[in-house]
């Protein structure tokens, strides 16, 4: 049995290097979920992925310039960037809004933009998954974002 944790500590994640595997619209919430193998761990360039979701609510806005071509599955990030951003005019005064860009390793690639968010969350495992290789850890990875990891952030 896992344990899923949240956190909202956007300063505290560590995107370098991390995975994004997929992208998802909820439209019935305004959300936007990113599925990452979130780098947990680079020692000597032997890293350590943990899956997750970053959830970024309330979105009015998306925009995306993506180059798949010859990016692989899983394109590395390089950062996200988080930028707290003027309310507007016609928002209520007692929410923070901010600008959240998603850079890749290969700025080829393109970027990921979410210009107007109010609410961010990151769902993961709270302690890594043990795995021999790197098929086992895949197996096991699709078993928690499918049993755990979705129904958790829904």
């Amino acid at each position: 049995m896992y344990k899923i944790t949240e956190t909202n500590n956007f300063d505290s994640i560590y995107w370098h290097d991390s995975m994004l595997l997929s992208i998802e619209f909820d439209v019935l919430r305004s959300s936007v979920l990113l599925y990452i193998d979130l780098n947990i761990s680079n020692i000597e360039n032997n890293i350590s992925y943990q899956p997750c979701i970053a959830i970024f609510e309330n979105i009015p806005d998306f925009k995306m310039n993506l180059e798949w071509e010859g990016a692989c599955v899983g394109p590395e990030l390089a950062f996200i960037e988080r930028q707290l951003i003027e309310k507007p005019k016609h928002f209520s005064a007692s929410l923070d809004f901010y600008k959240y860009t998603v850079h890749f390793l290969d700025p080829a690639i393109g970027k990921i933009e979410l210009p107007l968010v109010t609410d961010f969350k990151l769902i993961t495992l709270s302690d890594p998954i043990i795995f021999e290789d790197d098929e086992s850890y895949i197996s096991k990875r699709n078993e928690i974002i499918k049993n755990y990891l979705i129904k958790y952030g829904k």
